[in-house]
């Protein structure tokens, strides 16, 4: 398999160093983190990830978070099974911050009120999310904040 060009968090292109596939989850927490890709395939691999195969973004922050001195992805609450607000109404509404979020079956960046995405056909603008964690050091305050702007219905 060729290497994939994909789109890195100032929207350069790099290549995927091992010609992987279905690695959204390991890209998005490079873009949102600013790690390197042998640390980010690292701890996707820990969490038994198989080459071309996705992982479990719960179990990828998970490993993230055990990494001495890094800045924590704190979990946004949400109201039910999914959030309310679609890819579109979420950076609306949330213009600052660095956001990892996940919708059916893909991973992607929310970056000061923009959406990174590792595809380079990115097509969710609709997508109702399913799973949001906030880098920590991108709000002023604490994690309690966060919950705050979002409010009980988010």
């Amino acid at each position: 398999m060729a290497n994939i060009p994909r789109i890195d968090r100032e929207g350069k292109i790099f290549q995927i160093p091992d010609g992987d596939s279905n690695t959204c989850a390991i890209q998005t927490l490079m873009v949102v983190t600013e790690c390197s890709w042998d640390l980010a395939k690292h701890l996707a691999d820990m969490t038994g990830r198989r080459k071309g195969r996705g992982t479990y973004s719960h179990l990828l922050i998970a490993e993230w978070n055990q990494q001495p001195g890094v800045a924590k992805l704190i979990p946004v609450p949400k109201a039910g099974e999914w959030y309310k607000e679609t890819l579109n109404q979420f950076v609306a509404k949330f213009p600052c911050g660095v956001f990892y979020v996940v919708i059916q079956g893909h991973a992607l960046a929310a970056i000061t009120g923009r959406i990174v995405d590792t595809t380079t056909l990115w097509r969710f603008p609709k997508a109702k999310i399913k799973y949001v964690w906030v880098r920590e050091d991108t709000w002023q305050g604490n994690s309690q904040e966060v919950v705050n702007r979002i409010g009980p219905e988010f």
